[in-house]
């Protein structure tokens, strides 16, 4: 029988960019047969930077500088450039942020390890639906008459495909949780209007490609979720069953 080694590389928090620098790094050091990239909408969100601690500081920078050179693409590197840094700056106080998020990550996966799971096993309601104070429609602040092109940027994909050379990828578009009975949104995240014209917008860049993609958003039933993305146990073991057979075809 033949050895499988799977490296899990996951890290915690929705982005493109993040998603990128670690596909990159996995090329680099571990030259796998097959990746898998797992999204959602918002990864591909053009004005969602998050991780700021991440991103800012010279490391980072530098694999952000080496996505840009390999993929062509520009992930604005010029605008999250990381100024020369004052001894305070450099010092515990000055990094305390980076510090914070670092230990939180930490006590993340400490908790995850206790309690078997990344989540807590909690019912997801529709009192889950919208924050309060939001417009039943909105996408984040957007309305259904904005350009959804101009709002997310699926030239990560065209990236991917470039750093990853001649490394299949499969690409998943994540199951998610939605409530039943609602005309209108699909949980409070997404809208109706928003997620079908990502989801158009993917299939069509799938098409004209020709990648390996597995649609998953409704697989599972409202209470095989914790959260909007977080599955129960039973909820991974369905999404496990439906990728095996696309992966042995690669």
């Amino acid at each position: 029988n033949d050895r499988i080694v799977v490296y899990n590389l996951s890290f915690p928090g929705v982005s493109g960019l993040k998603d990128l620098m670690l596909l990159s790094e996995s090329v680099k050091s571990y030259n796998p047969d097959l990746m898998i990239w797992s999204f959602t909408m918002n990864t591909f969100l053009r004005t969602r930077r998050g991780f700021a601690a991440v991103y800012e500081n010279s490391v980072n920078y530098e694999r952000i500088l080496d996505l840009e050179r390999s993929s062509g693409y520009n992930f604005g590197s010029k605008k999250i450039k990381p100024g020369e840094a004052t001894l305070v700056e450099r010092a515990i106080y000055g990094r305390r942020e980076e510090l914070n998020l670092l230990l939180q990550l930490y006590l993340y996966d400490l908790k995850s390890l206790s309690i078997a799971t990344d989540e807590p096993e909690t019912q997801v309601t529709d009192e889950f639906t919208l924050r309060p104070g939001g417009d039943r429609n909105n996408y984040l602040s957007f309305r259904p008459d904005d350009d959804l092109e101009k709002i997310l940027n699926m030239d990560l994909f065209l990236a991917a495909q470039k750093i990853s050379g001649t490394i299949p990828i499969v690409y998943v578009n994540e199951p998610m949780y939605t409530e039943e009975n609602n005309p209108v949104r699909y949980n409070w995240v997404y809208p109706h209007w928003a997620y079908d014209q990502y989801r158009v917008m993917l299939q069509s860049m799938i098409n004209e490609q020709s990648w390996t993609y597995v649609d998953l958003w409704n697989l599972l039933p409202p209470q095989e979720f914790t959260g909007i993305y977080h599955r129960t146990g039973e909820g991974e073991n369905r999404m496990t069953q439906e990728l095996i057979p696309v992966i042995q075809a690669e």
